[in-house]
């Protein structure tokens, strides 16, 4: 994830809009630049998939061997290729079939971007969440080689409450 991440505020990785399209950062403040990679990118040591609790779901019959995957919406939506496998998934937790699965981010409150194939476990990853604090991601900020660093301390509290606890 830090490799990812630093690769992204390089501008080595693509950074991605509010609809999930590769920008151009030429001219972006770092700050521009955090806050863009925000919405797509957990911060590194905070993403919810290395909890063990959450997964990301595609339906890899629905792609040729050379697709390369970009978990945007535009894959989920009508006529992307994993449009079917979504409406099913809807249909399973629309009838409280998904044995305590969930969409932690389904609906876009402006933090972390609506990403439909992002799915979790609810009562396993309430238990790594109770365990997070805000002096625990200042810490692990202000020990990593995180790039953008002080704009992630600068803005600690407004990033910890609107893109890790905002499901």
């Amino acid at each position: 994830q830090l490799e990812i991440w630093n690769k992204k505020i390089s501008g080595e990785l693509e950074i991605l809009d509010d609809l999930g399209v590769s920008i151009p950062i030429d001219g972006l403040s770092n700050y521009e630049k955090v806050f863009f990679i925000l919405r797509w990118s957990a911060v590194p040591g905070f993403s919810r998939h290395h909890w063990g609790t959450d997964l990301d779901i595609y339906d890899s019959n629905n792609i040729d061997s050379n697709y390369k995957i970009s978990l945007t919406p535009n894959e989920c939506k009508k006529n992307g290729p994993f449009y079917e496998i979504h409406c099913w998934l809807d249909s399973i937790m629309d009838s409280n079939l998904s044995f305590n699965f969930f969409r932690p981010y389904d609906k876009d409150i402006q933090g972390v971007a609506s990403e439909k194939w992002h799915i979790s476990h609810k009562k396993t990853a309430q238990q790594f969440e109770a365990q997070l604090s805000l002096e625990i991601f200042k810490d692990l900020i202000s020990s990593s080689k995180i790039l953008g660093k002080e704009i992630l301390l600068d803005h600690s509290s407004q990033i910890f409450n609107k893109y890790i606890l905002n499901t």
